[in-house]
C-alpha cells in the first residue's frame, strides 16, 4: 500500500490522472510477486512446480488469438452496442473452443462454471421473489 501511495503521488505529478491507475496496477503485480515468492519459500517448491506455465501460456495464446480475431468488428459500420455484442460473441466463441481444444479448460471447469451460474440464478430468483412479496 505504501508503494501504491508513494508511486501514485509521484506519477500523478508526472503522468497526470493516469498515474494512480498505473501505480495501482504496478502495486498489485508487486504484491502478487511477493506473495508467490512467500508461498514458494514456505512450501519449498520450485516456481515451475508452483505455477503451471504451460497451461497459462495456452490460455494466454487463446486470449490473443480471440482478441485479434474479434478486432475487425471495431471497423464495422454498426452502433457501439452492436460492436460490443458482436465482438464479445466472436471473442467468447474462439476463446472457449480454443481452450477446450488445447485442454486448457476441462470438463470439470465447465461443471464448476455451470454450478456457479445455477447458484447465482437461484439467488437472483430468490431475491426477486422476496422483493415481489415485500411490494404486495
Amino acid at each position: 500500500m505504501i508503494v501504491n501511495v508513494v508511486l501514485g503521488y509521484m506519477l500523478v505529478r508526472n503522468a497526470g490522472w493516469l498515474g494512480p491507475a498505473i501505480s495501482a496496477v504496478f502495486a498489485g503485480y508487486l504484491f502478487a510477486a511477493l506473495l508467490i515468492r512467500e508461498i514458494r519459500d514456505r512450501l519449498k517448491v520450485s516456481l515451475e512446480r508452483l505455477i503451471p506455465w504451460q497451461a497459462l501460456g495456452r490460455v494466454g495464446l487463446m486470449a490473443i488469438v480471440a482478441a485479434v480475431s474479434s478486432l475487425p468488428v471495431a471497423f464495422l459500420q454498426i452502433g457501439s452496442v452492436g460492436k460490443v455484442g458482436a465482438g464479445f460473441l466472436i471473442y467468447a466463441t474462439i476463446y472457449l473452443i480454443g481452450n477446450l481444444k488445447t485442454n486448457a479448460i476441462t470438463q470439470s471447469d465447465i461443471e464448476t462454471l455451470r454450478s456457479w451460474v445455477l447458484m447465482t440464478s437461484r439467488l437472483l430468483i430468490g431475491k426477486g421473489v422476496l422483493e415481489s412479496e415485500t411490494h404486495k
